[in-house]
């Protein structure tokens, strides 16, 4: 059985620290998204402020609802940089269904992960984690 373990004996796999500047040039400020269904992982990391993020959050939002319907556990974990209120929105969405599934008997939970400078993504952090009905870990990296 593939558990989370495989991806804790890999941290690269799993929200990477963050590895750039404050200053990073434009085209170097990307946004990787990973849906792994043999893992029951999604991972958003990197700079959520790009226009159209609807093109690149409903997929995984679809991933969500199809995934819970053959699994009976999901980790979702976040690592931004910067994000826009588009990100604000998606963030919602995907805790609402993941408090649906929880309550329906589904083992989910979120890793929210953020440089210890990161004041701000800390307490967006806090704030998200008391919307939460199931696991929301928060990690200083």
């Amino acid at each position: 059985m593939n558990t989370l373990a495989h991806f804790y004996a890999h941290p690269e796999l799993v929200c990477p620290p963050a590895m750039t500047p404050p200053h990073v040039p434009a085209m170097d400020r990307k946004l990787e998204i990973i849906t792994n269904r043999q893992f029951n992982l999604v991972k958003i990391t990197g700079y959520s402020i790009a226009l159209h993020l609807e093109v690149l959050y409903e997929p995984v939002v679809g991933f969500i609802r199809d995934h819970v319907q053959i699994s009976n556990e999901l980790t979702v974990c976040f690592h931004y940089e910067l994000f826009n209120p588009t990100t604000v929105k998606y963030l919602f969405t995907i805790i609402k269904l993941l408090n649906a599934y929880h309550a329906a008997g589904k083992k989910v939970e979120i890793h929210w992960n953020c440089g210890e400078e990161m004041d701000e993504m800390l307490d967006t952090g806090l704030d998200l984690a008391m919307l939460c009905t199931f696991e929301f870990k928060i990690a200083l990296q």
